[in-house]
């Protein structure tokens, strides 16, 4: 099986269909603001990257360990190795709705992997 084709298959035959709040966080932009402003220490407008998982991390929005990392990551638009507060304020939905996506997709992909590995394994046993 080929994953990337795989997955593309999934969506195009509605087996997954993302859930349209794949950006819908708990927080406002003030307390995103605030929680972008309370790991600023230095109060430059900078948040290393370190930082930034580490504000996620302790935040309330309800992330797994990956889509942890993959954020903090993908945050670096201009590849400066920290994240500034535009940064931070204009793509955070967005990369946190790419990664929600992805982190789905794969699941309904090992899901049905998981399906079709049964199946063999079942068949192989009966004969």
């Amino acid at each position: 099986m080929k994953s990337i084709t795989d997955k593309a298959e999934l969506i195009e035959s509605k087996q997954y269909i993302p859930p349209k709040d794949l950006d819908q966080i708990e927080l406002t932009n003030l307390e995103l603001f605030q929680l972008f402003k309370r790991y600023d220490r230095n109060e430059n407008g900078f948040l290393e990257i370190a930082e930034y998982i580490q504000c996620l991390k302790d935040s309330k929005i309800n992330l797994s360990e990956a889509e942890i990392v993959t954020l903090g990551l993908s945050a670096d638009v201009n590849g400066d190795e920290r994240i500034d507060y535009e940064e931070f304020m204009k793509h955070f939905q967005d990369c946190l709705k790419m990664v929600r996506f992805q982190n789905q997709l794969q699941n309904a992909y090992n899901d049905v992997l998981r399906i079709v590995q049964g199946a063999g394994a079942a068949a192989a046993v009966s004969h």
